[in-house]
């Protein structure tokens, strides 16, 4: 196995929306909104693709985690909002994830 490179790599994110960090029991909802704002960061000095995607987001007003917008605002203008469950049978994902940085 050979080392892992920033251009062989991508950062997906999914469902990083202010409701769903009340799901996680492993950490803090602020801790995990940090780690995901550092995740970001990292990927944009990376030039690392950058692929987004949430669900429901159309029904609520500022849904999307805070922070992540202001690092990242071209993926999050072209992030994936779908209505339900069932992201990685999507035709979007795998194109999407070659273009978005």
């Amino acid at each position: 196995m050979t080392n892992p490179k920033a251009q062989d790599s991508a950062l997906i994110l999914i469902d990083h929306q202010v409701i769903s960090m009340g799901f996680i029991k492993t950490q803090s909802p602020e801790v995990a909104k940090l780690n995901s704002i550092t995740l970001v960061k990292a990927a944009k000095i990376l030039g690392m693709p950058n692929l987004w995607a949430s669900s429901t987001e159309d029904d609520n007003k500022d849904w999307w985690m805070p922070g992540l917008k202001e690092i990242s605002p071209e993926a999050y203008a072209n992030r994936i909002k779908r209505t339900g469950i069932g992201l990685l049978g999507r035709p979007g994902l795998r194109a999407g994830s070659r273009g978005h940085r």
